[in-house]
């Protein structure tokens, strides 16, 4: 999990002189490159699933993933005040909700009809963060 948290890092210091829209866009691609690693991306789900499964397990895996959540977070954090957004929810929240809709995807975004998972995380951070979405700036 650790390793997502330092590839969007990554991601957003090489996006400092992009757009917001051009930002998102290499930060939800990455995501959804990610998502589609088997192995990362399934051993991510079945931790969970396991986690859900055993109280013992659990507790040492959900101090794992809110430390996650608190590196997203942080990554989160520097995209709003890098483009002066103004976020309807905290910044941990935020990546709470992320992260499950991305790992809802893994499992969920199978149909067809489905749209691509970084389609959904642009809109979901958009939204959230008061930007126009139908403006292609974002503002």
């Amino acid at each position: 999990m650790s390793e997502i948290a330092t590839v969007l890092d990554g991601a957003v210091d090489q996006a400092s002189d992009r757009s917001l829209e051009e930002s998102l866009r290499g930060i939800a691609t990455r995501l959804a490159e990610l998502a589609r690693r088997p192995v990362l991306s399934l051993l991510a789900i079945e931790l969970q699933i396991h986690a859900l499964r055993d109280p013992v397990f659990a507790a040492h895996f959900e101090r794992v993933k809110a430390a996650y959540h608190r590196e997203f977070a942080q990554v989160i954090a520097k995209v709003i005040e890098h483009y002066q957004l103004r976020s309807l929810i905290p910044p941990l929240q935020l990546s709470i909700a992320l992260h499950a809709l991305w790992s809802g995807s893994i499992v969920q975004a199978t149909s067809a009809d489905a749209l691509p998972v970084e389609d959904l995380i642009m809109l979901m951070f958009k939204t959230a963060t008061g930007c126009d979405v139908r403006s292609p700036s974002g503002k």
